[in-house]
Order: structure tokens, then sequence, then C-alpha cells
């Protein structure tokens, strides 16, 4: 194991883009993956499912900043990530139910249930215009 330096409780994950990867997908197969169950059912649908009330929306767009992309609008907040409730109103294609998270370093992944889709990107640039990677890069994959 990796030891980094440094104190924050809420960030600072270190991993390669295959564990991430596996664990994303994870996800996305209900909680198994490679034919092991990893989580129940239950467990995966509940990480993935907003647990947040409506009145509780309202401070989402601060999440944006780390990285999650568009303004926030229509995301609700599952078990440890944000989770698409209605298509967002920027024109970046998201499906309801989509789940995502991004790092401040412009680290990010989203599941796309709809469309059977996990997609990591990890980077480690750290800028105002990062906000806007996932954006891009959610655009170029779904453009037709």
């Amino acid at each position: 194991m990796t030891t980094v330096p440094g104190f924050s409780g809420g960030g600072g994950l270190v991993s390669t883009i295959d564990d991430y990867s596996q664990f994303a997908e994870m996800l996305r197969c209900g909680g198994e993956i490679d034919g092991c169950r990893v989580l129940s059912e239950d467990s995966a649908r509940e990480i993935m499912t907003s647990q947040l009330a409506p009145e509780q929306l309202t401070e989402l767009p601060e999440l944006v900043v780390s990285g999650l992309g568009g303004t926030g609008e229509g995301l609700g907040f599952g078990l440890g990530g944000a989770v698409a409730l209605t298509p967002p109103a920027n024109g970046i294609p998201a499906f309801p139910g989509e789940y995502c998270w991004g790092g401040r370093a412009s680290t990010t992944f989203w599941i796309d249930p709809h469309n059977r889709l996990t997609v990591v990107a990890m980077t480690q640039l750290v800028s105002p215009s990062t906000v806007m990677l996932r954006d891009r890069l959610h655009s170029a994959i779904y453009a037709r």
C-alpha cells in the first residue's frame, strides 16, 4: 500500500485506472464483477440512488467545483456520488440514473446504466478550466 502524506479526510484517493474501472463496473453490474459478488444488489442500487430530499438539492451546485461538471442542476446525491435525476439543462448528454463523481484534480468517472457504459478518466490537473473536462469528455463519448 502507498502512503500519501497530508491530511484529507474526504479526498486523496490513490488507485490505478484498472482498479477504479473495475470498481465502477462492479457498481454498474449491480455489485458483481467477473462472476464474483462484492456487494448485494440492494446495496449497489442504494449507492446509485439519490438519498436527498428535494430541499437538500439546492446545495449540490457547490459539488460542481470538485469536477462533476455542468451546473449541478438535475443532480441528486447517492451514497458517495452524484445521481442524474433529469437530463441537464446545459445540453450535456446525461441520462436519469447516471451515477458519477469527480475529483479536485479532474479525475472523474460515471456509470450510465441506460447505455451499459462505464467511463473512468484520471488526470492530475487542477485549474479553473478543469471543471469543464467532464462535460467535454461526456459530449465527445456520446457524439454520434
